[in-house]
């Protein structure tokens, strides 16, 4: 798990707040909310998905791209799925068309 307290400002209030920005592996996310369910049970909490993490215990920067082995794997499913689309730009989805 990766975290970093920054120092925010309340809108309303204007007094100081903490703000602990976590990234963390989906395994980890149930016993994140607990431990914060613990310690403050009125805290704001955000969960969201993000597309990589760079850094100690992550993915880490490489020059000749952005791209740690997650995203790998997501871009060559999306190429694969354009594969079976026969090249075209866009698929039948059921009813739906979806651009790929």
């Amino acid at each position: 798990m990766g975290v970093t307290r920054l120092t925010a400002e309340g809108a309303y209030t204007h007094n100081d707040k903490p703000v602990l920005l976590c990234a963390v592996r989906r395994r980890e996310i149930v016993a994140v909310k607990r431990l914060v369910n613990e310690i403050d049970p009125t805290a704001f909490f955000i969960v969201c998905d993000a597309r990589e993490v760079l850094g100690e215990g992550f993915g880490e920067y490489k020059p000749d791209g952005l791209y740690g082995k997650i995203s790998l794997a997501v871009r060559e499913a999306e190429h694969k799925e354009r594969k079976q689309c026969h090249g075209l730009y866009e698929c039948d989805k059921g009813a739906d068309r979806a651009r790929l």
